[in-house]
């Protein structure tokens, strides 16, 4: 036997060698220099009852990397040279009307440009682990993103109501996917970096909120719609080899709640759907047509001894799902009591989390390119005690 070692000594070469599983161990050295000239213009102006401000930017960047990679029976340099432009603009206009109104608009675009990790360019093969074995590819591409912003609010504090609009959309180019290959006579899979085009997608939002109604009466609504084409490299049931999959994606989500609020008691009831729609190009691919939704009950009192009560019950479904397991209702209630002692200082507080025992620990969903579990490790119906202690300290007052 070899003489024993302790934690951080260094073996020798030889016995490094004898250790080291060398198709997996390798070595690399990068070096990277950027440099960067921008230009950049903007405009402002302000008046009694308008700010304007424009902004644009033009960095322009070149990059030059080195690597050096060394594994198994390869010892390759790699260079890179990069030239990105990536402009961005903003616009902005404020309006003030006081009391009567606050808006806003804005607006905002740019690009932005990503490559590849150097090593994903390069012929290696990485088997660490031995059914899942990982390879270059020379001919990998730089990717692109284009995004684009826009919002419109509105807010009126004499008659206690706001409004708010946004559209976003973005594209992108060359994004990178991860396509493999499958040997039935191995067992193994052996993945592959590649290139593909059509990701793109647009979201909108109207939100709306409106206090003092009745004088004690709020309501607040919000409708959102996203869209998003997915193009990824996915598996098919008995094929070899990974094939283009295009989901198109449209999400519409719906909130409406509204609230009482008198003295210690506050009511709020709440509602939100959320209706998707998924179809693809892919053969064994399910059309989704599915609907998520909750309702429920929000209540906090002062009791007598200044004893506060907090309680919360919602209703959540989902319909419409192929697989039954992700049709499921569960209502969820949540409780708690609290009071304050020592004037303020002391915080008991005893609260109940799914006192229903309704809680699940795997929940099923479905992503942009098809089904996802998700699994939780969860304590159903608990009770739990708190105690908090407020270390503020109002400053003394001078004399």
């Amino acid at each position: 036997m070899g003489a024993a070692r302790h934690l951080g000594e260094l073996p020798s070469a030889r016995e490094l060698s004898a250790a080291l599983d060398v198709p997996n161990s390798y070595f690399r050295h990068d070096l990277s220099r950027v440099h960067t000239l921008g230009l950049r213009t903007f405009y402002s102006r302000r008046t009694e009852d308008k700010y304007v401000w424009f902004n644009f930017h033009l960095p322009f960047t070149q990059s030059k990397e080195d690597m050096r990679y060394r594994r198994e029976e390869i010892d390759a340099g790699l260079q890179r040279r990069v030239f990105r432009v990536q402009p961005d603009f903003t616009y902005l206009v404020y309006w003030f009307g006081g009391t009567r109104y606050f808006r806003t608009f804005m607006v905002n675009a740019d690009m932005a440009l990503g490559t590849p990790d150097l090593v994903n360019r390069l012929s290696v093969r990485d088997a660490s682990d031995p059914l899942h074995v990982r390879v270059g590819n020379p001919d990998l591409q730089n990717s692109w993103r284009y995004n684009f912003r826009t919002e419109f609010l509105h807010r009126s504090p004499e008659k206690k109501w706001f409004t708010q609009v946004n559209v976003n959309a973005w594209l992108g180019v060359n994004d990178v996917a991860q396509g493999f290959s499958y040997n039935s006579e191995t067992g193994v899979y052996t993945y592959r970096p590649q290139n593909v085009d059509g990701n793109r997608g647009v979201n909108g939002s109207l939100a709306f909120q409106k206090e003092g109604m009745a004088e004690y009466w709020n309501v607040g609504a919000n409708l959102n719609y996203d869209f998003h084409r997915s193009v990824d490299l996915s598996s098919v049931e008995g094929m070899t080899e990974s094939v283009l999959s295009k989901v198109h994606n449209h999400e519409t989500k719906a909130y409406l709640s509204t609230g009482y609020q008198r003295g210690s008691l506050t009511l709020n009831v709440g509602c939100d759907a959320t209706y998707r729609h998924a179809d693809g190009s892919r053969a064994d691919f399910n059309t989704v047509d599915a609907f998520d939704f909750r309702y429920g009950l929000l209540g906090e009192y002062t009791m007598p001894w200044k004893i506060h009560l907090s309680t919360r019950l919602n209703m959540y479904s989902r319909r419409g799902y192929d697989e039954a397991a992700m049709n499921t209702d569960y209502l969820i209630w949540n409780a708690s009591l609290s009071r304050s002692f020592l004037k303020d200082r002391l915080m008991v507080k005893v609260e109940g989390v799914d006192l229903l025992r309704q809680m699940r620990s795997v929940y099923m969903d479905v992503n942009v390119q098809g089904k996802t579990e998700t699994y939780y490790n969860i304590v159903k119906g608990y009770y739990m005690l708190t105690l908090g202690w407020k270390l503020t300290r109002n400053p003394k007052k001078r004399e």
